[in-house]
């Protein structure tokens, strides 16, 4: 179903997050904030859509 492939989603934005996390510490500061930024963005939408899903 479409919610049980968003829950599997939810797990490649944690996996992205740790791997931001991770690339921050070799990428210049303004490409680490941009590429931030749009990371926490792509969260809340996606956590939007799960919680659109489960109305």
């Amino acid at each position: 179903s479409l919610r049980n492939d968003a829950e599997l989603q939810e797990g490649n934005v944690s996996w992205l997050k740790t791997r931001l996390a991770a690339l921050i510490e070799v990428c210049t500061e303004s490409d680490a904030q941009r590429q931030g930024a749009a990371l926490s963005k792509l969260s809340n939408d996606f956590k939007g859509l799960l919680t659109s899903l489960s109305e």
